[in-house]
């Protein structure tokens, strides 16, 4: 990678800092990629090049950086992609108000809508109102039932923010059931195990994730 940048002119080699960049990524050298979106943004600041390094920034928990380059990203190149993105991390970051309003403005209620709901949920979970959160989740799945990625979301959702616990486990094992990502929810359903004290289970579904899928970095 540092030969190819090397033969670019200064001024082209963008396009070649963010392939280093996905290299780093997919080796867990986080640092690096963001080091090298710098490199790359410096030459063209493009709004994916923000949305990329806002996503890295957040990973590492640097929730003020991430919410940075969202917004300028959204400066660039309003779209539903950029305020999703920063309504994300601004509702991490406790602006959840700011958050709760840029997401009503993009939500268009089609093709967008369901993405909205998940970053809006998630959102209210981080202010401390999960359980409004798990009831826009499960008014989704009324509106979709054969969207069954909808009940990994219900099942991941009740596992972090600790809410409708009662029936948490039923509702993993139906978006386990009826999984077209296996990995994914079995992880969901991992979590939902821990939160029920039950490490047991969470060890064989998280064993069973990573036997899929090796790479899957949250398992």
């Amino acid at each position: 990678y540092a030969q190819a940048i090397a033969r670019k002119p200064p001024a082209e080699q963008s396009s070649a800092f963010v392939a280093r960049a996905g290299f780093r990524a997919g080796t867990y050298d986080l640092e690096g990629a963001i080091a090298d979106y710098d490199r790359a943004i410096a030459i063209e600041p493009e709004a994916n090049l923000y949305l990329r390094r806002a996503y890295f920034n957040r990973k590492l928990g640097r929730i003020d950086a991430a919410i940075a380059d969202a917004r300028e990203a959204m400066k660039l190149a309003p779209s539903p992609e950029s305020a999703l993105t920063l309504a994300d991390s601004l509702g991490y970051g406790g602006k959840s108000e700011e958050a709760l309003k840029l997401l009503t403005e993009y939500d268009d209620m089609g093709d967008e809508h369901t993405f909205v709901v998940n970053v809006r949920s998630d959102v209210l979970g981080f202010a401390g109102k999960g359980v409004e959160g798990l009831k826009e989740i499960d008014a989704l799945i009324e509106e979709k039932p054969g969207d069954t990625s909808l009940l990994n979301s219900s099942c991941w959702y009740r596992a972090r923010f600790r809410v409708g616990t009662e029936g948490m486990i039923a509702i993993c094992n139906q978006a386990v059931e009826r999984a077209s990502n296996a990995p994914a929810v079995l992880d969901s359903r991992a979590l939902a195990w821990i939160a029920s004290g039950n490490l047991t289970a969470a060890l064989t579904d998280a064993d069973a994730a990573l036997k899929i899928m090796p790479g899957q970095v949250q398992t």
